[in-house]
């Protein structure tokens, strides 16, 4: 949600429903779609940070990144987010956009 540009992504906790593309009755952080598309047709291209710096997207086959996904889906939420700013390759998107 930081790292989004047009701020598409919400915010605290996930919610039931969302906006008219959000699927009813299910319990998550929904996007705002249109918000989404409509930058993405500024830029003439999509974009994807969310999907590039989500603490989320890696590979939990070892050992130390299914111990971070515990933490991530407990209370202890903010420590795993916490832990996720020494990751490797998670850029802000003022540094995402000046990339060559």
């Amino acid at each position: 949600a930081d790292a989004c540009p047009v701020k598409a992504l919400p915010l605290g906790p996930p919610k039931f429903g969302g906006g008219p593309s959000a699927i009813q009755g299910v319990k998550k952080w929904t996007s705002d779609a249109e918000k989404c598309f409509s930058f993405w047709t500024k830029l003439s291209s999509d974009c994807a940070i969310c999907m590039r710096v989500c603490p989320f997207n890696r590979d939990f086959r070892s050992w130390p990144q299914r111990l971070w996904l515990k933490l991530a889906l407990s209370p202890a939420r903010g420590l795993a987010l916490w832990l996720d700013r020494w990751r490797q390759g998670r850029l802000k998107p003022a540094q995402w956009w000046s990339r060559p």
